[in-house]
């Protein structure tokens, strides 16, 4: 359940019946439907590691529990610090936040329309990130263009603007070999990390679009079209219909950035010299020399000036830390499901070696 804060607001947008429910009642339900679930808190809960394991079964949960003992720790903290338990358990209250998580996905179809008005063709939406081809006939930077198409986009993203996207294509294609598959495609991969202040879009800065794909961001002066008239233009009709604070002329994200991270500004000669030195791979690129980084939201999105808190609150006991309990509680809260354990890899399967063989 690592996306579900994001799949429960697409149901929110696209299922008859749905509109006027919470993303929390959303996600309660699908959780409902299983007996138990394992989530990465990376993603929608807006840390930087840890995820946990729920379940309804308690024959489950305690052999869960002593495997527990083997891999991470006691079955009271899971290999976390007591911040970190506390980070997650007010990440998980906010990723279901209606206000939140409209600002998340719409950011990325906002960046989605950008690139589809400025030409660029195809895209495959998600409520973290967007995908585009690489177009035909385009001069490439990667000796291994012909062959790896989506990597050399990569590169030559990188190379024109300092932007780092992942390729999803033939170098990624063993992990999803089925024909038509998103990998098959050959796409350049845009995850958004939220309230990060590095995704090219509405605030502070706007992404122009060349042939290879995202150009440098350059200052932005103007207010946007309607995003509604945008957004309906990439989903069908229930969108369209969302009544109320969609109607703004650009997204609000309902937070204020408190602090920057200076970033280092390079030169396109600086760029195809990090480029060689990394083998036309933008995964081994260095972080510091990247503009904008849009490889993934895993661990990557901004926490709140409330989880920051509570970091400082944090509980750092073995056994009984308020930090656990109220982790637990948030996590009952969340899935309806008793039972919960903590687990630090935080990973899309982070927690597989916490469920029992004989399941």
């Amino acid at each position: 359940m690592t996306r579900v804060a994001e799949n429960a607001y697409m149901i929110k947008l696209l299922e008859e019946g749905n509109a006027d429910r919470s993303v929390a009642e959303i996600v309660k339900e699908i959780c409902s439907l299983t007996d138990g679930a394992t989530m990465s808190a990376k993603k929608d809960a807006l840390v930087n590691i840890g995820g946990f394991l729920a379940t309804n079964e308690w024959d489950v949960y305690e052999e869960a529990r002593n495997l527990v003992v083997i891999y991470e720790g006691l079955h009271t903290y899971g290999g976390l610090a007591g911040r970190d338990m506390e980070a997650m358990a007010i990440g998980i209250g906010e990723s279901v936040d209606d206000d939140h998580i409209r600002a998340r996905v719409g950011q990325v179809f906002y960046l989605g329309k950008k690139l589809i008005d400025a030409g660029i063709p195809g895209g495959a939406s998600h409520g973290h990130a967007w995908g585009f081809p690489r177009r035909e006939g385009l001069s490439s930077p990667c000796p291994a263009g012909p062959w790896f198409p989506a990597q050399a986009l990569a590169a030559e993203i990188y190379l024109d603007s300092g932007v780092r996207t992942m390729e999803r294509g033939i170098v990624c294609a063993g992990r999803d070999k089925r024909p038509g598959s998103l990998l098959s495609r050959n796409l350049s991969w845009c995850a958004s990390p939220f309230r990060a202040g590095c995704t090219p879009g509405p605030h502070g800065c706007r992404a122009e679009v060349g042939p290879a794909g995202v150009r440098t961001p350059r200052p932005r002066h103007r207010a946007e079209p309607d995003l509604r008239a945008e957004i309906s233009a990439l989903l069908p009709g229930p969108f369209r219909e969302t009544p109320g604070r969609m109607k703004h002329r650009t997204i609000i994200e309902p937070f204020r950035i408190k602090s920057v991270e200076p970033i280092g500004l390079s030169t396109e000669e600086e760029r195809a010299e990090h480029l060689i030195n990394a083998h036309y791979n933008p995964f081994l690129l260095h972080s510091r020399d990247v503009i904008i980084d849009l490889m993934t939201d895993s661990g990557t999105s901004a926490m709140s000036a409330h989880q920051w808190a509570g970091m400082m609150e944090g509980d750092e006991a073995y056994a009984g830390s308020r930090s656990w309990e109220r982790m637990e509680q948030e996590v009952r809260d969340l899935t309806g499901m008793p039972h919960v354990l903590p687990s630090s890899p935080g990973a899309c399967c982070g927690t597989d070696h916490l469920r029992p063989s004989r399941r």
